[in-house]
């Protein structure tokens, strides 16, 4: 991928690129939808969770409200704690992906690094104090702002023809498409569907497994 090198800005997505997170999070997911669906409810719902990742959690659970819960009175509010209270601890203990390290050991000299996720901003920035891995990022940015906001926020201030995204799922794509930013999607924690991962390898600009492939 020679034209990586012409790349200083390197936009991270968070879960499944960063930190081996995406299954937690689905398990978390899950945790709290199953105390209303089950069956094949409750697959429907999380094959949507799988692959819509990018999305923050608030669209998620109103996802669950709006298409499975309709007839009943919940505050979206105290599933999307629940779910907080379901992560919080094993964010913190989730692996990084393979690569990350070495990665960042190789090119956090000679690029600029940023985070733009689908999670909460404050949890993110959090986790990645208390991992001690912050001090990569210029800036970490996530909802309830949009990622395609937050993109579009963050290539105000930068070239976004020297900028790259690099995420693992077709909202992170969509988001970069609506930016006219180049993708790279990394697979090997993804948890899109076949026909999407299809389409993310049609086209993005560049393909990898982990970030260690770039090195």
């Amino acid at each position: 991928m020679d034209w990586f090198k012409d790349k200083q800005n390197i936009i991270l997505d968070c879960d499944g690129v960063i930190l081996d997170s995406n299954t937690l999070k689905i398990k978390a997911f899950e945790e709290v939808a199953k105390r209303f669906l089950t069956g094949n409810k409750l697959t429907q719902y999380i094959s949507y969770v799988k692959n819509n990742f990018g999305k923050s959690r608030k669209d998620m659970i109103s996802h669950l409200i709006s298409e499975y819960l309709k007839e009943k009175t919940i505050d979206p509010n105290n599933l999307i704690d629940d779910y907080a209270i379901a992560i919080k601890e094993n964010y913190l203990k989730c692996l990084q992906t393979e690569g990350f390290t070495e990665f960042m050991a190789h090119f956090a000299n000679i690029k600029d690094f940023y985070v733009v996720s689908g999670s909460d901003e404050k949890e993110l920035k959090e986790v990645f104090q208390k991992r001690n891995i912050d001090y990569f990022f210029n800036s970490i940015q996530g909802s309830p702002t949009s990622k395609r906001d937050n993109l579009g926020n963050l290539l105000k201030t930068i070239d976004v023809v020297k900028t790259v995204y690099i995420g693992d799922s077709a909202c992170d794509y969509e988001a970069c498409k609506s930016n006219s930013l180049d993708f790279i999607f990394m697979s090997q924690y993804s948890t899109v569907s076949l026909d999407k991962r299809d389409l993310l390898l049609k086209n993005s600009k560049g393909h990898i497994k982990n970030l260690g492939d770039l090195i």
